[in-house]
């Protein structure tokens, strides 16, 4: 009976893992479909017709540290009228890729005099 409940205790603590493992936006970002806000990224997973964005203050440097947290690698980065836009791809996140010329990515940064906008699978919105 023991070896049961173990069992059970470790399946359950193993789902959670998992849970948090793929969610790192999970109760941080906003969910946006046709490009307006339309809910909050409480769960899991959210729907594919989605995207989810969370915006926080903070430096260059703190958006570099916000998609390592997320485990995301740098795919690309853009400077543009100011912005510093980021490509990156994160198997954290459950989130489909995108694709272009220089790879697949499902996470996108903005980096704008003290702003920074985080969006998966790309970044809607201004920036």
């Amino acid at each position: 009976m023991k070896k049961l409940a173990v069992f059970f205790i470790a399946v359950a603590l193993g789902m959670i893992g998992v849970g948090v493992w793929f969610s790192p936006l999970a109760g941080r970002g906003t969910l946006y479909a046709d490009n307006s806000p339309s809910g909050r990224a409480d769960g899991f997973c959210y729907a594919a017709d989605s995207t989810v964005r969370y915006d926080i203050k903070g430096s260059k440097t703190d958006m570099y540290d916000e998609l390592k947290r997320m485990g995301a690698e740098v795919v690309r980065v853009e400077d543009a009228d100011g912005v510093t836009i980021v490509y990156a791809y994160s198997p954290r996140v459950c989130a489909g890729g995108a694709y272009a010329c220089y790879g697949e990515y499902n996470v996108m940064a903005a980096y704008r005099d003290g702003y920074i906008a985080i969006g998966t699978p790309i970044l809607e919105g201004s920036y």
